[in-house]
């Protein structure tokens, strides 16, 4: 079940696509092999929260979306997820959000430079 993450071009799975209204989840079977994969793992935290060293996820939560992928490449997206995807309505949709990804991720970071700013001058 390797996965090549180098030459995937699609996003991994984020928080929000959890409460994302078009998320796909994938079956029970493929949750718990993803799983079973993770806890073998040495990434994986043994003791709650059960995260991925790696990823910082959560991995019960995680290795429910179908357009997950483990980071090291143990387990890809799922297929049929990839196949049927239907996340957006249009391509002005998904302009939308990649916009709205791009404009939190700018945030943040100047967010942390302002933070940088007043401790160098305190």
């Amino acid at each position: 079940m390797e996965f090549d993450v180098e030459k995937y071009e699609k996003r991994n799975a984020m928080p929000w696509d959890l409460v994302y209204p078009g998320k796909h989840y994938v079956p029970d079977e493929v949750f718990k092999e993803r799983y079973k994969i993770c806890s073998g793992c040495e990434f994986f935290t043994k003791k709650a929260p059960r995260i991925c060293k790696k990823c910082h996820c959560w991995m019960k939560l995680k290795a429910t979306l179908g357009i997950a992928y483990c980071p090291v490449g143990k387990w890809g997206p799922y297929e049929e997820e990839l196949l049927e995807r239907k996340w957006f309505k249009n391509q002005e949709e998904q302009d939308l959000s990649d916009k709205a990804i791009r404009t939190m991720q700018d945030a943040a970071v100047a967010s942390k430079e302002e933070e940088n700013k007043k401790q160098e001058n305190s």
